[in-house]
Parts: C-alpha cells; structure tokens; sequence
C-alpha cells in the first residue's frame, strides 16, 4: 500500500488523526462482521430487555426496588454494546488487536450494581456488599491488566 492509501486506512480503521502504529502495529486484528454483527444484536437484545425490566419496575413499589438497579444495568450494558457496535469503546491492544475497553468500563459500574442488588434482597450488611463490590472491582482491574498485557 502507498502512503495515502494506508493513511486513508488509518483513518478508517482508528479515527481521524490517530496512528495504525501504535505498540509497533502494522496491522491490527480488528472485530470480523459477524462479531460486529452480533454486537449490535446484543446491542439491540440489551434495550429491549431494559424497556421490558423498566416498565415492570414501574409498576409496584415491591417490585421496583429490585427491578429499578436491574434497569440501569442493562441500560448501561446497551450503551456499552452499542458504543462497541457503532465504532468506539475500543484500543489497539501491545499485541496488536482490538480490545473492547468498553466492556471493562460497563463491568466496572454494572457488576458492583448486581452485588449491591443481590446483597440487599439477601439482607447481607453494608460492610460485606462494600468489601464484595471492592473485590469485584479489583477483579475487572486485573482482569483489564492481563488483557493489556502481551506474554
């Protein structure tokens, strides 16, 4: 490829002024179009769950309380799909793929929101959900650590 076709590549694959070289990258192992397909059935299966979750929370008090946090979880969750679908939410991983830190950013708000849910249906005290939910983050941190790491 010549230099302005692999600039127009750039462009197209990593956004306006970004560069196809980062980590020593030439070539980056991108999502295929199944996978970009299936993100936004996802995407899609995540909003209407959220409708469906947030119009039965609305309906009695008793309900609500557990439903309502299950909403905003998979609100989030569609929004992450659909940054993820449309684009965005991703970074050249060190061994040169794409690496969808969007999940990572869902899982850091979504995952200690199931926790607290959970703990407080089972009546666990504030001090266990708050040490449960701090583990779980340190869980998705490492986890994001290891998917940054080459080796």
């Amino acid at each position: 490829l010549g230099k302005q076709n692999m600039s127009a590549l750039t462009t197209m694959l990593v956004g306006e002024g970004a560069k196809l070289d980062v980590h020593g990258c030439k070539t980056v192992d991108m999502a295929s179009s199944f996978g970009k397909a299936l993100l936004e059935f996802i995407f899609i299966v995540f909003a209407c769950i959220t409708l469906l979750i947030g119009i039965n929370a609305a309906k009695s008090k008793a309900a609500g309380r557990v439903l309502f946090p299950a909403t905003f979880v998979t609100g989030i969750a569609s929004i992450s799909y659909f940054s993820m679908a449309s684009g965005g939410g991703w970074v050249i991983a060190p061994d040169c793929r794409q690496l969808f830190v969007a999940r990572y950013m869902d899982w850091l708000i979504t995952t200690p929101l199931l926790l607290i849910d959970l703990g407080v249906v089972a009546g666990v005290s504030r001090w266990d959900i708050m040490a449960l939910c701090l583990s779980d983050i340190l869980m998705i941190a490492c986890g994001a650590f290891g998917a940054l790491t080459v080796g």
